[in-house]
């Protein structure tokens, strides 16, 4: 499913610089978890609330990368437990592409999070209400494809979105 409406044109000059990025949806009682992130790239001066998640290292399958981050940004040991969506992102200014995996996560142990546990750019961790979750994060590729999912219920078959961001 296509979520853009014009193709990308910009000129092959430099090389695309191509991220894959896994997410995970952990929900508690009717409470999903969000991370706070001060990422060193960003010029933002809040906090960019997000699902737990980062990038894959080269060669780290998806749910490893997932599995990993949710421990680094949390300090949670999590079990991914089915995929919701892909997103991929394009950024033709700065030639990067962004590639999101968000899985459905299990938590056997219930523990607190324990906000940037081996990762310094998280300063925070809460969980916040289901119904609030879409509001509270702060990129807007994110917002669609978790509201569909949230809107759909079970059974969800994975979706795939684009976006082209100017």
């Amino acid at each position: 499913m296509t979520r853009h409406d014009h193709p990308v044109t910009a000129e092959p000059t430099t090389p695309w610089t191509d991220y894959l990025v896994a997410y995970g949806l952990l929900v508690r009682d009717g409470r999903a978890l969000v991370v706070g992130n001060r990422w060193r790239w960003s010029d933002r001066p809040d906090l960019v609330w997000t699902l737990p998640g980062g990038r894959a290292e080269p060669g780290e399958v998806m749910e490893r990368a997932l599995v990993r981050e949710m421990r680094e940004e949390t300090g949670l040991a999590v079990t991914p437990a089915g995929l919701l969506f892909v997103t991929e992102v394009l950024m033709p200014a700065t030639r990067q592409r962004f590639v999101s995996f968000t899985f459905r996560v299990d938590e056997p142990d219930q523990r607190d999070p324990i906000p940037g546990a081996a990762d310094d750019a998280v300063v925070e961790a809460r969980f916040v209400p289901i119904d609030q979750l879409v509001e509270t994060l702060s990129l807007e590729t994110a917002k669609g494809p978790l509201a569909e999912y949230l809107a759909a219920g079970a059974p969800w078959p994975g979706r795939y979105y684009s976006f082209v961001l100017d």
